[in-house]
């Protein structure tokens, strides 16, 4: 299944681990996404930023791809051990949803889900898609 714009009541995540830089209430920060839709992604970080904050971000996918820069609004932020970093620490999430994401960045967004989603399927990852709640 192709994602597509079309999909306006539920987004299906696909895990991933890109980098992303992005500025949020006045700083600034490099961490990582860990999951992805065409409505937002999930960046694990020991930042916090609450429900509504503003956020500017360039995305840094796999190497076939460009970076994509926009624009996004904090959606959830939590602190739990479901999210270890890298560092053996509790992190904080931040669900970022896009926000004025113009037509050919959100079609590049499908782009780069729909390889990883091919990637995975040829691996055999189970993809536990479980649609999320249209983010928006």
């Amino acid at each position: 299944m192709l994602v597509t714009d079309l999909e306006a009541r539920h987004q299906f995540r696909v895990d991933c681990r890109f980098f992303v830089s992005y500025s949020i209430l006045e700083s600034e920060a490099v961490d990582l996404v860990t999951n992805l839709s065409s409505g937002g992604l999930f960046i694990q970080t020991d930042n916090f930023a609450s429900k509504g904050s503003e956020i500017h971000f360039t995305l840094f996918p796999h190497q076939h791809f460009e970076p994509v820069a926009g624009v996004g609004v904090v959606s959830w932020a939590s602190k739990t051990e479901l999210f270890p970093i890298d560092r053996g620490v509790d992190a904080f999430g931040l669900g970022i949803s896009f926000r004025g994401l113009p037509p050919e960045k959100r079609a590049r967004i499908n782009r780069i889900i729909n390889y990883l989603r091919s990637i995975h399927r040829v691996l055999g990852i189970d993809l536990a898609e479980q649609p999320l709640q249209a983010m928006g």
